[in-house]
């Protein structure tokens, strides 16, 4: 093939990913003025920047973010502030990270295919589709984070200072995002030291000179220090030392044993997710490495013992529930723990559950396989991959996590598959139908999933806007879920009491919520459209008091 013909090629596949991405966005229908998740919190950031020129900083919000709130700032100034400004700044945002993927996956060696199925991969990821619809930093961050990957293990096999400065960058903005980030220029100057004890055969990535390699993590440090020291503040505490520092110490007292088992469930967990998303990329490239039945057999073998202990997937929460895509802050579902929702049946879950552990032997097994394919030694790159990998998993495995927060791990394990050279081979045509089957059952999946989550919270905002400003109802006496009350009524003073919800409600004598409960009688429905089995129309209700005045309920039409 002419590198002419093999660079148009790779322009259809870049124009594919993109086609496909955009595709979804506008199936999702990302409109409405409302927060989602924890994005009320940056949406005051940027607030408080764009209109007192203040850097803010909440303890709701332990992370940094100051990369986060610059980004939207600008998108804020360019096209005015709102929550579908902040979201669909994310969905553009979210792309860049798809792309960057691919750029990943194809300087580690992979082939332009293999590599776009690594993209497509993480584009009708559930998790990453969803989140990106939203002003959450998990996107962001993930982009910051691989770009800098890019670059430094471009950096490492070429020497190219150009490379180290975009890497640096790139793990800056990381860095004052979530200081996680520090591990990306520390993985990079361990990966320099690699490839000058190693003396690799490839082209010398220490030849860049020892203060190149080390500037990145010098400028990351920098940063840090810089910023506790402008942003200490009484009450705040350090940037560092944050709540997830504290879950962690939680999470390790006890007994050996019964630390030891935790974090070997959360061990666990890691290989499921992480098997699931890497499913389909492992699938293309595993060829005849690919040893179906001993594999299954150790999928079924997990799937019983969890199905044994109870557990099946999704073993976290979060994005990904068995009732659907998103988190459901309200209070039948999310405090009382009702189940108002219809819920995804349990052979679904354990055949999700079969899937992941299949996906996860087949990643450890092709990481470790003995080959003869023929590839430049990578150890620096190596090196890079595993520090970063190790590092940003060590939090989450010895402390409770979320699902999101194991997105930034997705580039690292694909990134080591395309390492061990499998990537260059062709695509199977068995491999690439089931391969592609499974890309059509992710894409239908994320956009039902996400569309339902934008509806219902559509649907809530929309009646409670209705029920403020028609009934005259008080903000201080609407219980509206997490998103509603965080906005509206944020306190950190705020003192918890048993009888309400912990999002600052002060009266609950308005309470919105996805079924009937005792006590109070319906004022309000909300529905809206279902994508997600089974299908047809769901609907979010307010609820009064029964001794609150009330009249015939009233109906809100969502899209």
């Amino acid at each position: 093939m002419s590198q002419r013909t093999f660079a148009g090629r790779e322009a259809w596949l870049v124009a594919g990913i993109v086609l496909v991405w955009l595709a979804m966005c506008a199936l999702v229908l990302p409109v409405g003025e409302f927060p989602l998740n924890d994005d009320w919190a940056y949406a005051r950031s940027v607030q408080a920047l764009l209109e007192r020129g203040e850097i803010e900083r909440r303890p709701w919000t332990p992370a940094i973010t100051l990369s986060h709130t610059l980004f939207g700032a600008l998108a804020s100034a360019l096209f005015g502030f709102s929550f579908e400004t902040l979201h669909t700044s994310m969905l553009v945002l979210g792309l860049a990270g798809v792309l960057a993927v691919y750029g990943l996956l194809r300087e580690l060696g992979a082939s332009s295919s293999a590599s776009a199925i690594g993209a497509v991969s993480l584009a009708v990821n559930p998790i990453y589709l969803q989140l990106s619809g939203t002003f959450m930093t998990d996107v962001s961050f993930f982009v910051q984070a691989t770009i800098a990957l890019w670059a430094f293990a471009r950096a490492l096999r070429t020497g190219s200072r150009a490379a180290i400065a975009v890497g640096a960058l790139a793990s800056l903005a990381a860095t004052l995002n979530r200081q996680i980030g520090i591990a990306l220029p520390l993985g990079f100057a361990l990966g320099g030291l690699w490839a000058v004890v190693q003396r690799e055969p490839c082209r010398d990535s220490s030849r860049a000179g020892w203060p190149w390699l080390l500037a990145p993590l010098t400028l990351s440090i920098a940063s840090l220090l810089v910023w506790e020291a402008a942003m200490a503040e009484p009450g705040i505490g350090s940037s560092t030392a944050n709540v997830k520092v504290d879950e962690m110490l939680v999470f390790l007292t006890g007994t050996r044993p019964e630390v030891s088992r935790r974090i070997l469930w959360n061990l666990v967990g890691h290989a499921l997710y992480l098997g699931l998303f890497a499913l389909p990329f492992a699938l293309a490239v595993a060829g005849a490495r690919l040893r179906a039945g001993v594999l299954g057999v150790f999928a079924l073998a997990v799937t019983v013992w969890l199905a044994w202990r109870g557990e099946a997937m999704p073993l976290v929460g979060n994005i990904v529930l068995p009732s659907g895509l998103g988190p459901a802050t309200l209070r039948d579902t999310h405090i009382l723990m009702r189940p108002s929702l219809p819920e995804a049946p349990w052979i679904v879950r354990l055949a999700l559950t079969a899937a992941s552990a299949f996906g996860a032997a087949l990643v450890v097994q092709l990481l470790f396989a003995r080959t003869r394919v023929r590839v430049p030694v990578r150890g620096a790159q190596a090196m890079l991959l595993a520090s970063v990998g190790v590092l940003f998993a060590g939090p989450n495995l010895i402390a409770p996590y979320f699902d999101r927060y194991l997105l930034p791990l997705v580039p690292i394990v694909l990134g080591g598959l395309a390492l061990r050279g499998f990537a260059t081979e062709p695509v199977g045509r068995g491999a690439r139908a089931v391969v592609t089957a499974w890309l059509v059952a992710g894409f239908l999946l994320s956009v039902a999933g996400t569309h339902d989550y934008l509806a219902w919270n559509r649907a809530r905002w929309n009646a409670l806007e209705g029920l403020v400003r028609e009934r005259g109802a008080s903000l201080s006496s609407i219980d509206g879920g997490f998103e509603w009350n965080g906005w509206h009524r944020y306190d950190p003073k705020y003192f918890v009491r048993p009888d309400k919800s912990w999002w600052w409600v002060e009266d609950d004598r308005y309470l919105a919520a996805f079924g009937p409960l005792e006590g109070r009688e319906v004022v309000r429905r909300a529905p809206f459209a279902r994508w997600l089995p089974p299908f047809g129309e769901g609907e979010v209700l307010i609820l009064a008091r029964s001794s609150a005045p009330s009249s015939a309920p009233s109906s809100d039409e969502a899209p």
